[in-house]
This record gives structure tokens, C-alpha cells and sequence, in this order.
């Protein structure tokens, strides 16, 4: 259990490369020992994600598992499914306001009487049209 202490991992050469790495890319301090009452051993998300890996390389297999996945595009992201469902979302809620208004008209246009209306007054028109050719 000595072995898995934050200290030892904090002194281990591969640790030390590895913040010595990370600082290339931010130069915060990455790894810190605070001593006293209220003292630890602190590090960056990315140290905490180093050691775990020390101290259990299930989690390590995990880490890779996960980053394997998602550089071969197995992995897709939250956001992408959920880009995909509110466009599947907005599509059917336009398409269903355009056919909606189709079946008003066309309904308007049979059953309401609109088709009728319009015959007749095309049959009228062209009673008159024959009653006015009858008499020239």
C-alpha cells in the first residue's frame, strides 16, 4: 500500500516527465505538497488522471479503451445524437405544419363547399356567355 502513497508516485521518474510535459503546454504548477495540519498532496486533472493509471491500470485500459473508441469514430459525442434528433425534430414539425395547412385548404375546398361554389358560378358565367351568343 506504501507504494500507492501520492508521495512516492509524486518521485517516481515517469511523474516527473510527465508534469515536465505537461508544463511545456501550461505553466501552472501541475503537482504540489502542501505541508501541515490541512496538508496533501495536490495535482492537475491531468496528474489525478496519471495517477489513477498508477494505481489502477484497469483504469488505465479504460482511459485507452475510451480514447481507441473515439479516434476510430466509434465514439460519438452527446451533443452529436442530440444535433441529430433536434433536426429530425424540427423537419417533422415543418413538414407536419405544411401538410396540415394542405388538408385545411383541401378540406375547405371539398367539404366546405368551395369546389361547388366555384362550379356553379362557372356554369352560370357560361349560361349567360351562351344566353348573350344566342341573341348577336
Amino acid at each position: 500500500m506504501k507504494n500507492l502513497r501520492p508521495s512516492k508516485f509524486k518521485r517516481l521518474e515517469s511523474t516527473q516527465l510527465f508534469i515536465k510535459e505537461l508544463s511545456k503546454w501550461d505553466s501552472k504548477a501541475h503537482l504540489e505538497t502542501i505541508q501541515g495540519k490541512h496538508g496533501g498532496t495536490f495535482g492537475s486533472r491531468f496528474v489525478a488522471y496519471e495517477f489513477a493509471g498508477h494505481i489502477d491500470p484497469a483504469f488505465k485500459v479504460g482511459v485507452y479503451t475510451v480514447l481507441d473508441k473515439y479516434f476510430s469514430g466509434e465514439l460519438i459525442s452527446v451533443a452529436s445524437y442530440m444535433a441529430e434528433a433536434n433536426m429530425a425534430a424540427y423537419t417533422y414539425n415543418q413538414e407536419a405544419t405544411i401538410v396540415s395547412d394542405c388538408a385545411r385548404t383541401l378540406n375547405y375546398w371539398g367539404r366546405g363547399g368551395r369546389k361547388a361554389h366555384l362550379l356553379d358560378n362557372k356554369k352560370q358565367a357560361e349560361n349567360r356567355l351562351q344566353l348573350a351568343m344566342q341573341y348577336k
